[in-house]
């Protein structure tokens, strides 16, 4: 049994568990044990995924057809001397024979919840054809299976995965978006989750040593999904795709997926990417700076710390006095350029917040990001029209300020009026004021945002003069 099928198994156990649950709303609780039915050597569900694993490698020989069950019984009945034919065949009936799984499922027209349940569980079928019962081959259910266990979660791979966002945008799958950007998300977080364990255990030299090997491919693959992820969300800003995503809507309007959704879901994406950067560089910087001790160096360390447990003598002090202690008595006391490297540089806020650039061209011309962009093409307006009077977020809108030619730039300006830090001009001070339910503006197309309004509002610093009284 491999390790694809241990892990694709244990997660599933629980679930079932609860499935076959025999309680009643409002009972009493009961506790609830580790320990399983049955026997406790594994065996029939070793010969269960054995038995997959066999169908699943004779349908490249016979192209999805009849497969004989024979030299698997003899494999077996060989390996497990306490096996015979019997016990394979009711390994057979396991898999070949459905049972009912019930579930809730949400009517598509009224919301409402029902019962709903499927007989669709067998994973493989048995041919009874003139008495021949040992030919068998997958059902759909047990090819399914098969794909999730061997399933791979490496990172190396998944810049593949993000290249289906442009794949799907290109083809019109628009209901396809949301989905493979939470399945990308998911293998973030695993992975995200594997470096945090990693960093949090000791012992986990097998993996550090893959991670140190395979540190730049890792850093590539980081950086080909940040690509596929920032090319997908400029191309769903293009008129072509707007208006392919119009034509969609419009035979679609019971999904509830618009453009703005979309954006927001790819924004989200591109974050979560790069702080995955930031968290695996940050890690690779962890695990290889170590101080490396050079022949002939004196820890002068070691020698502090022994003198705390033994005292030197009054000879041995001298000495260090006369030899280590200062030519002059104004050496004792600081001067300013000791003062200089012993605080903390303070980076600059928006330097912190860019993403990293990994790879050949690290000390390339960094490129603008979107909200860079963004501020330069509006703050001027904003300042003029600030200077006129406060401006709320919604009149904003109205104003052309969540555009930059044909593209939608909503979360920028969100952003702006949420840190407006992010215009910064010396001693103009502004200030932020909430209006409660004073929002409801149309963006573009069928996006509509309502809610608690932002006024934005340009005040004089005290204590500050611009020009003459």
């Amino acid at each position: 049994m491999t390790k694809d099928w241990i892990s694709y198994l244990s997660s599933a156990f629980r679930l079932v568990d609860l499935h076959d649950s025999a309680r009643s709303f409002g009972s009493t609780p009961t506790s609830l044990k580790e320990e399983r039915t049955g026997r406790r050597d594994g065996v029939w569900l070793h010969l269960a995924c054995d038995l997959l694993s066999y169908l699943d490698e004779c349908d490249l020989e016979t192209n999805e057809g009849w497969n004989p069950i024979g030299p698997f019984v003899k494999d077996n009945c060989g390996r497990h001397r306490s096996l015979n034919d019997e016990d394979v065949q009711l390994v057979i009936s396991y898999l070949a024979t459905p049972t009912e799984v019930y579930f809730i499922k949400e009517e598509p027209t009224n919301g409402q919840l029902r019962v709903a349940s499927t007989k669709d569980t067998a994973l493989i079928e048995r041919r009874s054809i003139r008495g021949q019962t040992d030919l068998c081959r997958l059902t759909q259910r047990g090819r399914l299976a098969i794909t999730l266990a061997k399933a791979s979660h490496n990172w190396l791979y998944t810049h593949h995965d993000a290249d289906k966002l442009m794949t799907a945008l290109l083809y019109g799958e628009f209901h396809d978006i949301p989905k493979q950007c939470a399945s990308l998300g998911q293998s973030i977080r695993a992975f995200a989750h594997e470096i945090t364990r990693t960093m949090e255990q000791p012992g986990q030299n097998d993996v550090i040593s893959h991670f140190l090997d395979r540190g730049s491919q890792y850093l590539d693959s980081i950086r080909k999904v940040q690509t596929a992820v920032q090319n997908a969300r400029e191309h769903l800003g293009t008129a072509d795709v707007r208006e392919r995503f119009n034509q969609w809507y419009e035979q679609n309007e019971g999904t509830g997926l618009d453009l703005g959704a979309m954006r927001r879901t790819l924004d989200e994406l591109m974050q979560t990417v790069e702080r995955l950067s930031r968290r695996f560089s940050a890690f690779l910087h962890q695990v290889t700076d170590t101080q490396r001790e050079v022949v002939g160096a004196i820890p002068f360390e070691k020698a502090a710390l022994a003198f705390v447990f033994q005292p030197p003598s009054l000879a041995v002090m001298d000495m260090l006095t006369v030899n280590l202690g200062a030519w002059l008595p104004e050496m004792c006391f600081g001067a300013p350029e000791d003062m200089q490297g012993i605080l903390r540089a303070e980076i600059d806020r928006h330097q912190a917040s860019q993403p990293k650039v990994f790879g050949d061209d690290a000390d390339a011309t960094r490129e603008r990001t979107v909200m860079e962009m963004f501020v330069n093409e509006h703050r001027e307006a904003m300042f003029a029209a600030l200077k006129s009077g406060p401006v709320l977020l919604g009149t904003a809108l109205t104003m052309g300020w969540a555009k930059i030619g044909d593209q939608c730039h909503l979360t920028e300006l969100v952003g702006v009026y949420s840190a407006p830090s992010w215009l910064g001009r010396g001693a103009d001070v502004i200030q932020l004021t909430l209006r409660p339910g004073g929002l409801n503006a149309r963006v573009e197309g069928r996006t509509w945002l309502a809610g608690d309004d932002i006024e934005m509002q340009l005040v004089q610093e005290q204590g500050v003069n611009n020009g003459p009284e």
